[in-house]
């Protein structure tokens, strides 16, 4: 079938190809033409009386009539009137086997076909009436609406037994299909136009030379090809079965794209499964399809009455008389239909004994090829995870470096495409969440860098000038671009007048602009390429040189930018320019390395400050008394003013610095540089407090807000970020004792710890929706948490019980006594396990227990080493308990299920702490040796060493996806290892770290205890959250 067919035929249903000419089929076409001819010829107009009827509207046209609906007169009713129009179809003969087939189907009456009530004639003109149904044809329904098999099956039931009812009256319809059944109102089926109908006991045919007798997507063989023999009752089973085929599948048996190319594969192919085309089309009813289909006669249904029964064994759910086309059916009929193919075929057969060794030889070529594939997809897996470890790797390094730019290169190199397995896990979520850096906004819209940033006088309205030629308006508040200022070049400077009533722009065009941002129109226009406003007077200095470029102008000329006039003429090279907080003096930056301060108003110079570099940027403190100046190197020198002195410098920035401001009450310089950051300093001691990151690239410009709270930068990455210049501080901090393992709740809402609170012992709950603990449930250990995180068991410390605590409130609600328990003695490990149906611990004798926690009762215990007990845990099934002591490097593991046990050794120094992975497949150990081994609990054999601390390692904790592990080296790190490859992804400094480490069971959050007794909180957002880079 082609692939071009896209579309169904509006009038007869059948599918069409792309190029089909007016969206209709070759055939219907044809009867189109023919239609035009007879209508130009018989031009009727309605309203007319006809004889004893008032025809009212043309419903149908076809090649031998047309048909209207009518009103009959004497009786007022409605009925349908087919006349036989003008031309060939007028002959005598014609007329005469027409109105005796007419008269024999006017003897058909039944409840399912459409029934004739006259036949005559009238002015010469052949006609009959029969019922007019209202409805649609079945054609048009299943257009609509797809039948289901059940619906299918019970319409053609119908359709059959109306047929068979014509059948026995010897009419044979010769041309059934949907376009010819019509349904009524209540959903019955009723046949019609049996304008090809053939009385069985007549001689001869109703034949038209060069017109197809039937619709050629649902005749049969015998009908398509005379040649093929009669055509007879089977005829219509065949097309029947056509019909059924057609509501199962939504397409006839045959379809293509000329009338040839379908009489062909009638004559010639098999249809295909109308299970291929609907799955779930029953096969029981695709056999009753398919047997209809059959190209012998003798093969279809005896009689459209047997298709009907068939039908309604397949509603019932009996079983149905036919049977499959077995395959070696159709092979035998397919060589009846193609004899000379059938002897190729056995030609080719025999000849393939020949080269069957080489087919198995083939054969054995592909399974190679195959494995080799799989092969070559393992390594190219193997590759890409190692790749993706490398890369988490690398972006670590980048964020400590500042250079957010790669580190969310890398990270977005691994958002999986179309097809891939995502590898992302807790290690990628917690840097890209890093990547977002401290920024509040990020406000785009420039396409390259951006070079300044400046505030209103009012903080309303934000602009930034960029190298793209333009200037943008901004809401701050809002985070809206509210307007976009063309520009002749690259713009150097900007700034809002001391009233705040224009905005000064400066570009390479040398051009200094002032825009009012009411009509976002230029009102004043001075030369030059840099300039610097007056916070006091309306007056604007100018430059003709650029800071990028090495053009010298020879003056710095001062304007009142109000009236136009020029104040003064100042002789200096001005690559940098800024006005003291009080208007008096101008600050020029030159091309002799030296800044010179000029009073503007008498063109004097008062100062000349020597500097080792060009300076580019200047920035006076709001009382007058410091100037920061800013050169081609990576120092920043700080002026005192009020002072004969050499500058401070300020050399953090690892490279060059490329702006600073101060702060609006002058307690905070900003500055920003090539290194992505920006860097905030205590104005008075000139000590760093705090660096922002977040830029993918070089910090050109910042700008504080007239309220100091707000600070913007723009960015070689042709952004605008908005900061808050006192940034909380990352990490979440809350009371543990650094020898307990911090426990979520499963919902990841709850953390309990332990700890002494006043002296006193105890377990608290950390709300970490409203970040709060709360207070002791005193002398206990917490063990687990209930699967639904409404409840807390906790062991007290020298008492062997398992209380339950209802969370939040705290509130004791059950007291289970653990069987065969040491009394008075401590208690060690607790946990919950097997979802929380066993309790386990180890006794103070050094008994490994499990016990039933619904009511006490042992279920069993093993002698652990006679050694103090270092640390012991239970796998998440109760299968595995692992017991490691003192001053051992063994791995003491017991089966519960075989009550066996074997030894676990490879590390060189004692094993800190243990943990099962999520599934329990995996267990891994800390040691003092500083390395985390991971090992198979069922074989015992060592899978990987994870080298890389410093010092001890102390604990490790599985993410819950398993792909992820944690460790914690004591005082120094902690580290994230990548378990499918066995790298390391991260290394994070905490220099308080402490003992035990563990992930929340949503993924999202990393818990460590510190040496100051406290748990802290690093956090990872789900995936969901990750939709961007910036």
């Amino acid at each position: 079938m082609s692939d071009r067919i896209t579309n169904l035929c509006p009038r007869c249903g059948i599918p069409l190809t792309a190029d089909a000419p007016e969206g209709n089929c070759p055939n219907c076409l044809l009867e189109l033409g023919l239609d035009l001819v007879e209508e130009m010829e018989d031009p009727i107009l309605l309203p007319r009386v006809f004889g004893d009827y008032e025809l009212l509207q043309e419903i149908a046209r076809g090649g031998m009539g047309v048909v209207y609906r009518a009103r009959h007169v004497p009786l007022n009713r409605i009925v349908a009137v087919k006349m036989i129009l003008h031309g060939p179809f007028a002959d005598p003969s014609y007329v005469k086997r027409f109105r005796a087939e007419a008269e024999a189907v006017a003897r058909l009456q039944h409840p399912n076909i459409v029934a004739i009530h006259e036949v005559g004639e009238r002015d010469g003109c052949h006609f009959f009436s029969m019922d007019y149904v209202e409805g649609r044809n079945l054609s048009a329904l299943i257009r609509e609406q797809p039948l289901t098999a059940a619906a299918a099956a019970q319409q053609l039931k119908l359709i059959a037994e109306a047929i068979e009812f014509a059948h026995q009256r010897g009419i044979l319809h010769r041309d059934l299909k949907p376009s010819n059944i019509l349904v009524d109102a209540q959903a019955q089926p009723r046949v019609t136009d049996f304008g090809l109908a053939k009385q069985m006991n007549l001689v001869g045919e109703m034949t038209l030379t060069g017109q197809m007798l039937g619709s050629p997507n649902y005749i049969p063989p015998e009908q398509a090809d005379s040649s093929l023999g009669q055509v007879t009752f089977a005829s219509d089973v065949y097309a029947l079965g056509a019909i059924l085929y057609h509501l199962l599948s939504g397409r006839p048996p045959f379809v293509g794209e000329t009338i040839p190319q379908v009489i062909d594969q009638v004559v010639n192919a098999v249809p295909v499964s109308p299970r291929l085309l609907n799955p779930a089309v029953p096969r029981d009813l695709e056999t009753i399809c398919l047997k209809c289909l059959a190209k012998e006669p003798s093969r279809r249904y005896a009689s459209a009455a047997e298709l009907a029964q068939d039908l309604g064994r397949f509603l019932t759910g009996e079983p149905i008389r036919a049977r499959p086309v077995s395959p070696v059916e159709k092979s035998f009929l397919w060589c009846k239909r193609h004899p000379a193919l059938a002897a190729l075929l056995v030609a080719i057969v025999l000849g393939t004994a020949g080269v069957l060794w080489e087919w198995r030889r083939a054969e054995k070529l592909a399974r190679a090829e195959a494995t080799e594939q799989r092969l070559a997809d393992a390594i190219s897996k193997e590759a890409r995870l190692k790749l993706y470890a490398a890369d988490m790797s690398a972006a670590a390094l980048a964020l400590d470096r500042g250079d957010f730019g790669l580190a969310r290169r890398l990270l977005e190199e691994h958002r999986p495409k179309p097809g891939e397995d995502d590898l992302r896990e807790f290690g990628w979520r917690y840097l890209w969440a890093r990547t977002k850096g401290d920024q509040i906004a990020t406000l785009t819209g420039h396409s390259w860098i951006v070079t300044c940033v400046a505030y209103s006088p009012d903080g309303s309205v934000l602009a930034s000038g960029s190298q793209d030629g333009t200037v943008k308006v901004w809401d701050p508040i809002r985070h809206k671009l509210l307007a976009t200022l063309p520009h002749d070049g690259a713009v150097w400077s900007l700034g809002f007048t001391h009233g705040g009533e224009r905005l000064m722009t400066a570009d390479a065009g040398d051009k200094v602009q002032f825009w009012d941002l009411v009509s976002n129109r230029v009102s004043e226009s001075f030369p030059g390429r840099i300039a610097a406003l007056s916070p006091t007077e309306p007056l604007v200095a100018t430059d003709g040189s650029s800071s990028m470029w090495w053009e010298n102008a020879t003056r710095v000329t001062v304007w009142n930018w109000q009236t136009g006039e020029k104040i003064a003429e100042l002789p200096a090279v001005g690559r940098a320019l800024a006005f003291s907080p009080d208007g008096q003096c101008l600050a020029i930056g030159g091309a002799a390395d030296d800044v010179g301060l000029w009073d503007v108003h008498n063109a004097r110079l008062i100062r000349s400050l020597k500097t080792e570099k060009t300076p580019h940027c200047l920035a006076f403190s709001p009382d007058g008394s410091t100037l920061v100046e800013l050169g081609w190197t990576r120092d920043i020198l700080v002026w005192n003013l009020q002072h004969d002195e050499p500058p401070q410098l300020l050399t953090n920035h690892l490279l060059g610095p490329w702006s600073a401001r101060f702060s609006p009450d002058g307690k905070v310089l900003a500055t920003c540089g090539s290194d992505q950051t920006i860097r905030l300093w205590d104005a008075k001691t000139l000590r760093q407090t705090a660096v922002l990151q977040g830029h993918g690239n070089e910090v050109w410009c910042v700008a504080f807000s007239p309220d100091g709270r707000t600070l913007a930068s723009g960015s070689k990455d042709a952004s605008v970020m908005l900061w808050n210049p006192a940034p909380p501080a990352r990490a979440e901090s809350f009371r543990c004792d650094d020898g307990v393992r911090p426990l979520y709740s499963r919902d990841g809402r709850w953390l309990a710890t332990a700890g002494l609170l006043d002296q006193v012992w105890g377990t608290s709950l950390v709300d970490l929706k409203t970040k709060t603990q709360s207070g002791l449930i005193t002398n206990t250990v917490p063990a687990s948490f209930s699967e639904d995180g409404k409840n807390l068991f906790c062991v007290p410390v020298h008492d062997p019980v398992l209380e339950t605590w209802s969370v939040p409130d705290q509130e004791l609600k059950a007291s289970v006594p653990l069987a065969n328990a040491i009394p008075n003695a401590e208690f060690q490990f607790p946990s919950l396990v097997a979802g929380g149906r066993l309790c386990f611990g180890i006794q103070s004798n050094g008994l490994a227990c499990l016990w039933r926690s619904d009511d006490g009762s042992l279920k069993t215990s093993f002698k652990g080493p006679a050694a103090p007990i270092r640390t012991s845990r239970a796998s998440a099934d109760g299968r595995w308990i692992a017991v490691t002591v003192e001053r051992e490097n063994v791995v003491h593991l017991f089966d519960t299920t075989s009550n066996t046990q074997k030894l676990l050794q490879g590390h060189r120094d004692f094993i800190s702490d243990v943990a099962f992975s999520p599934d329990d497949a995996m267990m891994a150990t800390a040691s003092m040796d500083g390395t985390v081994k991971l090992w198979d609990p069922v074989s015992g054999a060592e899978l990987a060493t994870l080298a890389g601390h410093m010092q001890e390692a102390e604990d490790v904790s599985f993410s819950p996806d398993g792909r992820t592990l944690a460790s914690v080296e004591q005082g120094q790190a902690v580290k994230l290892w990548h378990v499918p490859t066995f790298r390391e992804i991260l290394t994070l400094k905490v220099l308080r770290a402490g003992w035990h480490i563990r992930f929340s069971p949503d993924g999202e959050a990393l818990a460590y205890t510190t040496l100051d007794d406290t748990v802290q909180l690093l956090h990872a957002p789900p995936l969901d959250a990750c939709v961007d880079s910036n």
